[in-house]
């Protein structure tokens, strides 16, 4: 059953049937990390906003449209993380909660070496969903957000 069906059937008989799960696995974006800051020692102090991250957006729109359903959601993004790192941990932060759903995002880490890495990431994009699918579990990909390539002058903004 589709994760539409699933939650329009758990809304019309919630004795009937078990709550819907979603998995969302990727970086920081996923994690709920929007911002960095060096620190003055060099080092990075990373801010985390999960409560604006896109997964709480896609809860909170689910619960609203199906009050009575119960969503669990599963974040599995990991700062700094891309697709090498990911394929280790798929059934560990993944499929052993075997989720209904699960939206991959993946991008800006995989970037970093240029476009000579396209070919691996690409590679590596589809073992994830075909293992991901070998589960039974419905996937999706997020496409990446833009990467911010321009940090601000501490001098504008001390």
């Amino acid at each position: 059953m589709k994760i539409v069906e699933k939650l329009k059937a758990k809304a019309s008989n919630n004795r009937a049937y078990e709550g819907i799960t979603l998995a969302f696995l990727g970086d920081s974006v996923t994690q709920g990390c929007f911002e960095i800051y060096k620190k003055e020692d060099g080092g990075i102090e990373t801010v985390f906003d999960k409560q604006n991250s896109y997964q709480r957006t896609v809860y909170d729109i689910l619960t609203m449209l199906y009050p009575s359903v119960t969503v669990n959601v599963i974040n599995a993004g990991i700062s700094g993380d891309n697709t090498a790192g990911d394929l280790s941990r798929v059934q560990r932060d993944v499929l052993r909660h075997e989720p209904d759903l699960c939206v991959v995002c993946y991008g800006l880490n995989d970037c970093s070496p240029g476009e000579d890495s396209i070919a691996a990431y690409t590679g590596r994009l589809e073992k994830i969903f075909e293992t991901i699918r070998a589960s039974g579990c419905e996937v999706i990909f997020m496409t990446p957000n833009m990467m911010n390539t321009h940090l601000v002058d501490d001098d504008l903004y001390p």
